[in-house]
């Protein structure tokens, strides 16, 4: 393969090549997790079912626009955004009993991340309040 690089007279540098080939290793890795996952019987029927799927919506003269009006969603957009929109992350609220500090938030940073290395997990997700 890298002789037919050269062959061509391309000007590649080594770090190029070098690129290449990592690419070319990765791809082939990709390739190989992509047929195992293919063996997988539960794969197979989902990919099964879905290309029915697909058949009927466009046998039927239906758009992915169309089905996703059908589902509740104003665009495929939103389709795609679904999960995200419909499942917000929650602010938690927690309260320390050894001092009375009080913690809200969407990520465990700061005061949070304090607590649970002094405390262990574990312990201070019994301090959540909601």
């Amino acid at each position: 393969m890298i002789a037919r690089i050269f062959s061509k007279g391309y000007a590649v540098t080594e770090s190029k090549v070098s690129k290449y080939l990592d690419i070319e290793r990765q791809m082939s890795l990709l390739m190989q997790q992509q047929e195992e996952l293919a063996k997988n019987p539960v794969i197979k029927a989902k990919i099964a079912a879905l290309e029915q799927i697909d058949e009927i919506i466009k046998s039927s003269g239906l758009t992915a626009e169309d089905v996703a009006m059908h589902l509740g969603f104003s665009s495929t957009a939103e389709v795609q955004q679904g999960y995200i929109a419909k499942n917000p992350r929650r602010v938690k609220e927690y309260l320390n009993p050894h001092t009375g500090e009080v913690f809200s938030g969407k990520k465990v940073a700061g005061k949070l991340k304090d607590w649970i290395d002094e405390h262990g997990a574990e312990m201070v997700e019994t301090w959540r309040t909601n």
